[in-house]
């Protein structure tokens, strides 16, 4: 988990980390603001509400995603401004 909140940590670890069975490493690669943006995209389909909530307050997430998480009723109103 720690390499997947690290800034340090290179783009093709973190989008191995995306689909990791460890649903805590995937929140911390959908918070991390360095991770890429085509993972962050493929990221807003997880099955996790957890994940796409971490998703929904990543700072460098794609304006484009965030429109597709303001329809995700699995978040919470909040979370689907932020």
């Amino acid at each position: 988990v720690r390499c997947a909140r690290s800034s340090a940590c290179p783009p093709d670890i973190l989008k191995k980390l995306a689909i990791s069975d460890d649903e805590a490493i995937r929140i911390a690669v959908a918070a991390n603001p360095h991770t890429p943006s085509d993972t962050l995209w493929k990221m807003a389909k997880d099955d996790s509400v957890a994940v796409r909530q971490a998703l929904a307050s990543n700072p460098s997430l794609d304006p484009e995603v965030l429109g597709q998480l303001a329809d995700d009723s699995g978040l919470l109103p909040m979370e689907r401004v932020l």
